[in-house]
């Protein structure tokens, strides 16, 4: 700290003597004790934070991704915060990692409205988006004000940069782009990831035709699922219909 300071130069009696920090003079103290303290910080931030190419190897790798986003969150958050936060908990305690944990599925990042999950397989992440989504909209949470908790989800094969936990690359952007435009309550999956699905599991997904993504300029194909299009399952991991409602 002190090497980042020079002496007061001198000046004339009476005078605040104007002080030059990293070539800059400044006459009042307050101004060298913001630049010294954001230098520190600044140097903190880039060893907690290191960048991924000096830190560790990375390397590329043909991944699923599952993006995830709630529909209405904002309008959500604005009737009923608590409630609205304490439905969505209980759904990714009770259903969406239990499935993770089936299906071998791994996030790397949540945010408050979603998130991004890598699978080992598109089968995997197609899986337990229908049975995720089914089990949502048989429990049927909501918010204090009624509102229901309902998500589109995306699969994409995306072509990653991997540095130790974190993943990088223009197909992240692509799921979330393409999730965009699924159903509520549904899911959309590229023409690329729908291909490596073996016929019977194909076959569960309509082609929805060609969509204008943004950021994307050629059209992209979409094949989409819906719960109403395909019969349930014999089984469920939804709980049952006793468990108390989100908002007590």
């Amino acid at each position: 700290m002190d090497s980042m300071v020079a002496a007061p130069d001198s000046g004339p009696p009476g005078h605040d003597a104007p002080r030059t920090v990293r070539g800059f003079r400044w006459k009042d103290d307050i101004h060298i004790r913001e630049i010294a303290v954001a230098s520190v910080r600044q140097a903190a931030y880039c060893r907690l934070w290191p960048a991924a190419s000096d830190a560790m190897p990375t390397h590329r790798r043909l991944s699923v991704i599952l993006s995830l986003d709630v529909v209405g969150f904002t309008r959500m958050l604005r009737a009923d915060e608590q409630g609205t936060l304490r439905a969505m908990g209980w759904i990714r305690r009770e259903l969406g990692e239990p499935l993770l944990a089936r299906h071998r599925g791994k996030p790397i990042k949540i945010m408050g409205d979603g998130a991004l999950i890598e699978f080992e397989s598109v089968h995997e992440a197609a899986v337990w988006a229908m049975e995720f989504q089914r089990a949502v909209a048989l429990v049927d949470k909501r918010n204090a004000v009624g509102q229901p908790i309902v998500s589109r989800i995306a699969i994409v094969l995306a072509d990653l940069i991997v540095a130790g936990e974190e993943r990088y690359g223009e197909g992240l952007n692509f799921g979330v782009r393409l999730q965009e435009i699924a159903p509520p309550g549904g899911v959309v999956v590229s023409e690329a990831a729908w291909f490596t699905l073996r016929g019977d599991m194909r076959a569960r997904f309509r082609d929805g035709g060609e969509f204008q993504v943004k950021n994307i300029e050629e059209p992209v194909r979409g094949y989409v699922w819906t719960p109403d299009q395909d019969p349930p399952p014999r089984t469920s991991l939804a709980p049952s219909a006793d468990e108390p409602p989100a908002d007590e």
